[in-house]
C-alpha cells in the first residue's frame, strides 16, 4: 500500500508557566490532538504526545508556524518530520503576489506546492459569485423600496438604505476573475524547490562525512545526545546494507528504528544508551512489541555497553538479536 505524505502547518504555542514550546494540530473530538514538543530554538521536535484533551488556557500563541511532513505507517503509526519553522509574515499572500524573485521568498523545499507559492505563480481567487449576489441584493432591495414607497414611506427608507449600501459595495469592490497559476512559473518554482532539496542534501552529506569519521572513536558514542545516538545506530546499520529510519518522532511504541535488513526483511530496533548493562526487562518489552507486529520482523536491541546474563539468555531463547557498540568498536 502506498503511504501518502502530506504537509501540515501547526501553530506554535508557548506554555505560560514553563515557557516550553509546542506545536499543536489535528484536534479531533473524542480522539485527541497531536502535540509536538520543540527545542528552544524551534529547530527540532523533541517529543510527540497525543492527549485526548489539551488545556489551551495554559498556552499562549506565538507568531510562528511549524511546517511538518506526516507519513502514515503500518499498524496505525505515523512518521513526523520537521521541514522548517515559519512566521505568519512568511505566508502573507500579498507579499508573495508582489515579489518577483524566488530568492527573496521563503520557498518550501518540499515537493508539495503551498498556497502562497501558487499565488506567486499567478493564482488568484475571484469574487464573481459574491459580486453577483450583491447585484441581486441591490436589485431586490431597490424593488422593495420602490414598491413600499407609496404605501409606507418610513418603512421603505430602510430598503433604500440597504439598496445604497449594496450598491456602494458593487461600485467600490472591483470585479475579480479567478486565475490559474501560470505553467511557466510553476515549472520555475518546481525547479527552484528541487534545487533547495539538493542543496540541503549536499549540506547533510558534508555533515555525515565528519560525523561518520568521529564515530570510529568510542568516546564519541558516549557523548552523543539520545537523538544523535539513535541516528548513529541507524547510520551504522545502513552501512551494513540495511535500510532503517529513526522513528523517534513517531508513535513508535518502543521502537527507535525500523525498516529492512540487508536481505529485505522487515526489522525493528530498540536503542539503549545506558551507562550500565541492559537488563532483561528491555528484552521482554521487545518480545511484546514483536508479537503485535503482523510481519514478525527481525528484532534487534542495540546498547552502548552490553547486556546482563539474564537478558542474554532470554534473547537467545526468543530469537532477539543483541548488539553493543563497545564490543564492536573496541573489539572486546
Amino acid at each position: 500500500m502506498t503511504m501518502t505524505k502530506k504537509v501540515i502547518r501547526a501553530n506554535i504555542h508557548r506554555y505560560i508557566k514553563s515557557g516550553k514550546l509546542v506545536a499543536v494540530y489535528g484536534a479531533v473530538k473524542g480522539v485527541g490532538v497531536t502535540v509536538l514538543e520543540l527545542s528552544d530554538d524551534m529547530t527540532a521536535i523533541t517529543k510527540i504526545r497525543t492527549p485526548k484533551y489539551l488545556q489551551y488556557s495554559k498556552l499562549a500563541p506565538t507568531k510562528y508556524l511549524l511546517e511538518i511532513e506526516e507519513t502514515p505507517l503500518p499498524d496505525n503509526m505515523r512518521s513526523i518530520h520537521r521541514i522548517r519553522t515559519l512566521t505568519e509574515a512568511d505566508t502573507e499572500k500579498k507579499r508573495w503576489a508582489k515579489t518577483e524573485s524566488l530568492e527573496d521568498l521563503p520557498v518550501s523545499p518540499h515537493e508539495e506546492v503551498t498556497e502562497e507559492e501558487l499565488v506567486w505563480a499567478g493564482k488568484r481567487e475571484g469574487n464573481l459569485f459574491c459580486k453577483a449576489v450583491l447585484v441581486l441584493v441591490s436589485g431586490v432591495t431597490a424593488y422593495w423600496a420602490y414598491s413600499g414607497l407609496s404605501e409606507n414611506g418610513y418603512y421603505s427608507l430602510y430598503w433604500l438604505l440597504a439598496t445604497a449600501i449594496a450598491g456602494w459595495f458593487c461600485i467600490v469592490v472591483p470585479w475579480k476573475f479567478s486565475k490559474a497559476p501560470k505553467e511557466e512559473k510553476l515549472a520555475q518554482l518546481k525547479e527552484y524547490k528541487s534545487w533547495l532539496r539538493q542543496k540541503a542534501s549536499d549540506r547533510d552529506l558534508a555533515f555525515l562525512t565528519d560525523f561518520e569519521r568521529s564515530l570510529k572513536d568510542y568516546s564519541t558514542w558516549k557523548n552523543l545526545s539520545p537523538m544523535e545516538f539513535e541516528f548513529a545506530i541507524s547510520l551504522r546499520l545502513n552501512n551494513e546494507g540495511y535500510s532503517t529510519k529513526v522513528t523517534q518522532y513517531s508513535n513508535d511504541g518502543g521502537i527507535d528504528l525500523e525498516g529492512f535488513d540487508n536481505h529485505g526483511n522487515p526489522v525493528i530496533v530498540q536503542v539503549k544508551q545506558f551507562n550500565n548493562k541492559v537488563g532483561v526487562a528491555v528484552v521482554r518489552e521487545m518480545i511484546g512489541i514483536r508479537k503485535n507486529r503482523n510481519e514478525n520482523p527481525r528484532t534487534i536491541i542495540y546498547s552502548l555497553l552490553g547486556f546482563t546474563r539474564g537478558a542474554i539468555d532470554l534473547a537467545q531463547k526468543e530469537n532477539i538479536e543483541l548488539r553493543n557498540i563497545k564490543a564492536e568498536i573496541l573489539d572486546v
